[in-house]
């Protein structure tokens, strides 16, 4: 009977010692040597969240077919309270019994669906030459590349209705009538939203001499000579040179480009009385301007120092503080169920900077046995959900004189904002003259088109479509009703700015 090391083959552990040119020389030329691998190996993903989180609901809506090519929506509001009592003879007086009748206030939001898509082709006789099947891969990548367009478009329709309207003079002026300042960012500054009574409340506007917006000039960033005026008109510069660029996705990455991107800053002239003298890097704020805090109170991200600017506990409480008392309802899941709190759409590296903040540690001090620190991540804090994303918009500080990056994380509540996407779609891929095989999921259609367009019937197409826009709605016909809340036309979200080197 044989041992257990009797019948274990034994090996020459120098012949894998080292490399192959430890084989005889006669079988040297005989081995393959620079060969592929047989499969693909595994790839990195982003982690989106804007495009499926913010309002559940309500976020994803279908934009009915037989409308036409835009569709606009209605926001009613509500009446002031009265605090004025009625005299007794009015009250008594008819036939109007002292009454003046009012109605609501309503604003509108409209949405113009466009397209946005892509696809590849895949030669169904060259794929059999690869050594891998890139087929699969290809449905992988057109599903991935779908949703995150998706995703940052929400994320920059986010940025363009919330992290707008505090801008920087890039030029100085002396005192004037009429002066047209030139600034960074002009976007927010080129509408008004009227405030009359009734229906005529909420209108959006252009702004002109009859309709300006008033606005807040903070020397260098500093309440100290803040001084108010009008602002009559708004132009866009000839070329766009704003440095508001979302950092990091090829294209963005320039001034003004590309110009039909809805996130990037949009330069141009101010024209305004100037009653105090204007400095290159003056901060100008418009009067009906979304909230936007920074880690360190400055006014605009572009003086964000690059100390002491990380997240802290209060930058959080100050912006639940903004979203509470304009009575913000919490975030709803994708059921239509309230989250109980808001929505964080952060950068990991800007939440793991939460744990330098020494009032964060002190309320966890529980020895390692609070659910925040086992479960290794943070799920709700202060009120509000981290739904970390690597989709996070950072804008280089470098073009504004500084170094490093300003993060803005969305902290964002229910309804902030509103997808359409086109109902036809629907029709479109179940009709039976398409000879195409498409799926939709989230208002996105796949689309596998058969390989019989070219003349050997060799090129098929992976395809992906949709057609849908996004709006953030103003919400001004609250500021009768709602005391606590602020002057914004958009009161639903909050952008947090924080500082990171990276």
């Amino acid at each position: 009977m044989q041992t257990l090391g009797q019948w274990v083959p034994t090996f020459n552990p120098y012949l894998f010692s080292t490399d192959i040119a430890q084989f005889p020389s006669q079988l040297q030329p005989m081995i393959q040597q620079g060969y592929l691998e047989t499969e693909l190996e595994d790839f990195l993903t982003a982690t989106n969240g804007y495009f499926e989180s913010s309002d559940g609901a309500i976020f994803s809506q279908k934009y009915e077919k037989h409308r036409g090519t835009t569709i606009t929506e209605t926001r009613p509001g509500l009446k002031a309270p009265v605090v004025t009592v009625t005299p007794p003879a009015t009250a008594a007086a008819g036939p109007s019994d002292g009454i003046t009748p009012t109605d609501f206030a309503i604003e509108q939001y409209t949405f113009t669906p466009f397209e946005i898509e892509d696809g590849m082709d895949l030669d169904l006789i060259g794929t059999n030459f690869s050594i891998v099947d890139r087929f699969m891969h290809q449905l992988v990548v057109a599903y991935h590349q779908g949703v995150q367009s998706i995703d940052l478009l929400a994320r920059d329709t986010f940025l363009a209705a919330y992290a707008t309207g505090s801008t920087i003079a890039t030029t100085g002026y002396s005192n004037g009538t009429g002066v047209a300042v030139a600034v960074d960012d002009i976007r927010a500054f080129q509408t008004v939203i009227t405030t009359g009574t009734g229906g005529t409340n909420g209108s959006i506007v252009a702004t002109n001499s009859t309709n300006s917006l008033p606005v807040t000039v903070y020397p260098a960033g500093s309440t100290v000579g803040a001084w108010t005026t009008n602002v009559t008109l708004a132009t866009p510069a000839g070329t766009n040179t704003s440095k508001f660029v979302p950092y990091g996705l090829g294209t963005y990455g320039a001034q003004g480009a590309p110009n039909n991107c809805r996130a990037n800053g949009v330069s141009g002239t101010l024209t305004m009385n100037v009653t105090t003298a204007i400095v290159a890097g003056d901060v100008i704020v418009a009067g009906d301007a979304p909230s936007q805090i920074t880690a360190t109170g400055v006014l605009h991200f572009s003086k964000l120092p690059a100390t002491g600017s990380s997240l802290l506990s209060t930058n959080i409480l100050d912006c639940v503080n903004v979203l509470e008392n304009n009575a913000v309802p919490h975030a709803r899941n994708n059921d239509g169920d309230s989250e109980g709190t808001y929505i964080a759409h952060i950068a990991p590296n800007v939440l793991r900077s939460l744990y330098n903040d020494p009032d964060f540690k002190q309320a966890n001090q529980t020895l390692g046995q609070s659910a925040i620190y086992k479960s290794g991540e943070i799920s709700k804090y202060l009120g509000v959900t981290f739904l970390k994303t690597t989709n996070a918009p950072r804008i280089s500080l470098a073009a504004y004189g500084g170094s490093g990056y300003a993060y803005a994380t969305i902290i964002t509540g229910d309804g902030a904002l509103v997808d359409r996407w086109y109902e036809g779609l629907e029709d479109w891929a179940a009709n039976s003259y398409n000879p195409g095989y498409v799926t939709i999921s989230g208002g996105v259609a796949f689309i596998l088109m058969p390989a019989y367009q070219d003349r050997q019937g060799r090129n098929m197409h992976i395809d992906w479509l949709s057609i849908r826009d996004m709006v953030c709605p103003t919400d001004v016909t609250r500021s009768t009703v709602i005391m606590t809340g602020n002057g914004a036309r958009r009161a639903r979200s909050v952008v947090l700015w924080t500082y990171a080197s990276f």
